[in-house]
């Protein structure tokens, strides 16, 4: 057996494992039996991925809040206490007008 046809092997075993592991169905190997006890060894010594979603979901949260709290910043005083002082000034100068 080349190396070519045993590397095409021990992927269609990893397909099939991970289509056990997706449907929780019983494994077995179709392709090549003596590769199937070590596949499944190296296989199970890999940590499961866990914890993606809740990691994403915090980040999400975090650059939104992070970017919303910054779009007020700059909005509270690039515009709004602007605008304040000149509404003040305006009343200030119509005030003084009348007296």
């Amino acid at each position: 057996m080349d190396i070519a046809s045993a590397l095409l092997d021990i992927t269609a075993q990893l397909f099939l494992f991970s289509l056990h592991r997706l449907f929780n169905t019983t494994y077995q190997s179709a392709f090549i039996p003596h590769f199937s006890s070590s596949l499944i060894k190296l296989i199970t010594m890999v940590a499961p991925i866990t914890g993606t979603l809740r990691k994403k979901i915090i980040r999400d949260i975090s650059v939104s809040l992070t970017i919303g709290f910054g779009a007020g910043y700059y909005f509270w005083h690039t515009y709004h206490i602007p605008s304040l002082e000149r509404r003040n000034a305006y009343y200030a100068k119509l005030e003084a007008s009348k007296q």
